[in-house]
């Protein structure tokens, strides 16, 4: 095999594994080429590109859904491709509907792209109103947690109070407090915000 095939066929493997990585993400994740191409994206992602909600494809390059954020976007990409891997930048892009802006972050992949190319570009993009919900068996596995306890859980991470937890779980208040009293004590938590930060720090992976 000639010499010169050998760092494309391992930089095509490298990507082939980022593809699966981002796949497995609930986050809209996309790889894009040095020039800003989109390579590949999640499910998440061509939902979110697919309704053209804050991003959308042109051209087979990305870019925002409204014009006039498109070369503060590109800039912005831009400098994130010249960052060190892992370090990267965020944007907060405008919704024309007035919902809270998309979150962008992008960070350059060391070794992907082809020798001399600049590095390919891994963008995330997070919605503020978006759901956050951990699997049952993740928490019942990882602290043991209740059917209760668990949308105990997840109501937390919905941002809901205790009391609004209750109302929907159609329980009284003093039941919803000694169920999340137990809850921080399976997971160690001296503190309610201490319970939604360990959660929160959990990594979350796209159900099938």
């Amino acid at each position: 095999m000639p010499r010169h095939v050998i760092p494309r066929l391992l930089s095509e493997k490298r990507a082939g594994h980022a593809e699966a990585l981002l796949d497995a993400l609930a986050a809209a994740a996309l790889l894009l080429t040095g020039g800003g191409r989109v390579a590949h994206m999640n499910r998440a992602a061509a939902q979110l590109v697919g309704a053209a909600d804050g991003l959308r494809i042109e051209a087979g390059g990305l870019t925002t859904s409204d014009a006039a954020h498109a070369v503060p976007f590109h800039r912005f990409l831009d400098a994130a491709s010249r960052t060190a891997p892992g370090a990267g930048s965020g944007i907060a892009l405008p919704r024309a509907d007035g919902r809270p802006p998309l979150q962008v972050l992008a960070t350059p992949l060391a070794g992907i792209g082809a020798p001399g190319a600049e590095p390919a570009l891994v963008v995330l993009a997070a919605d503020p109103l978006g759901v956050v919900c951990l699997p049952d068996a993740v928490l019942r596995a990882l602290y043991g947690l209740t059917p209760a306890e668990i949308e105990i859980a997840n109501g937390l991470l919905a941002g809901y109070s205790i009391e609004e937890i209750a109302a929907r779980r159609q329980v009284t208040v003093g039941t919803a407090r000694q169920q999340l009293k137990r809850t921080l004590h399976k997971t160690g938590s001296a503190r309610q915000s201490d319970f939604v930060r360990r959660l929160m720090s959990l990594p979350r992976f796209r159900m099938p």
